[in-house]
């Protein structure tokens, strides 16, 4: 068959535009593509257990703001690696970490103020067994809580209120672990990229901002407590509270959440002072 001259190089300027559009496409899509994130869990309904992986979960509230997070579907919370070493994250899905939960008066001694006062040490113990992997029991609870006071007492010659800053130092010298970070100057968004990256972040809280109705008295001022989850489509924080016995997987709104933060000082019932809000972060 007979191809004129005409036609061939027409051909060939036909190819290279078209190799030279599609290089560029693909240079250009280095730059602008973000890989998805790959989620391999099922859709069982099953709540997270075991080691306190991140998982996803569908599960809401129970009583609008406030209440106890359901179950879900379990899947990361975290995404695959682009070549620049960059973390994609998968934000539409709930994150929540397996954490045991114990309250301040594990054994309801609420007038003794060891306990009354307890909810520092609590938050430690339940953020330390995660990363232990270990299970708590009210007992052994008890005795930590005991053992923490007074080695509180004896490193800070108090053991009421410890600002945050001191109890990220408490947790390293006590429990002998590194990977505890003091963080100021923060809000409800540095919390929600921590827990996404699957850490526990304990915060120190005013009580009588939460709305949580089994606080006695409003709640206490001073307050500490584990976030271990969040929900985007509810925009609610999943919480481990050690200030009620009904505190396990409480869910508190966002927005009542950033209200409550507070830092405030080491002693007995000292004035809160305008400092950074501020969290401490757990790892594994």
């Amino acid at each position: 068959m007979h191809i004129s001259k005409k036609v061939t190089w027409s051909v060939v300027l036909v190819l290279i535009v078209g190799a030279f559009v599609v290089s560029a496409m693909r240079r250009g899509s280095q730059i602008v593509e973000i890989p998805l994130v790959q989620n391999n869990g099922a859709n069982d309904g099953s709540s997270s257990t075991g080691s306190g992986s991140v998982t996803g979960s569908t599960g809401g509230s129970t009583g609008g703001s406030t209440g106890t997070a359901g179950g879900g579907s379990t899947g990361s919370g975290t995404g695959s690696s682009t070549g620049g070493g960059q973390t994609t994250i998968d934000r539409t899905k709930t994150v929540l970490i397996d954490v045991p939960f114990t309250s301040q008066a594990p054994q309801g001694q609420w007038d003794d103020i060891r306990f009354q006062d307890g909810c520092e040490e609590a938050s430690a113990i339940m953020a330390m067994a995660w990363v232990k992997g270990q299970t708590i029991s009210q007992e052994s609870d008890r005795q930590q809580i005991l053992d923490l006071t007074a080695f509180e007492n004896s490193k800070f010659g108090v053991f009421t209120d410890l600002a945050s800053k001191d109890v990220a130092a408490l947790m390293k010298d006590y429990y002998h672990y590194d990977k505890i970070e003091f963080k100021s100057g923060i809000d409800t968004g540095s919390i929600i990229d921590e827990l996404y990256k699957g850490h526990v972040i304990i915060v120190p809280l005013n009580g009588k901002v939460l709305d949580n109705p089994n606080f006695t008295a409003g709640g206490p001022e001073h307050h500490m407590a584990v976030i271990i989850g969040y929900n985007p489509s509810k925009k609610q924080f999943i919480f481990n509270d050690p200030g009620t016995r009904k505190g396990m997987h409480y869910v508190y709104s966002r927005t009542n959440v950033e209200e409550s933060l507070r830092t405030y000082q080491t002693g007995n019932d000292l004035p809160t002072l305008p400092e950074p809000k501020s969290m401490i972060i757990v790892s594994r």
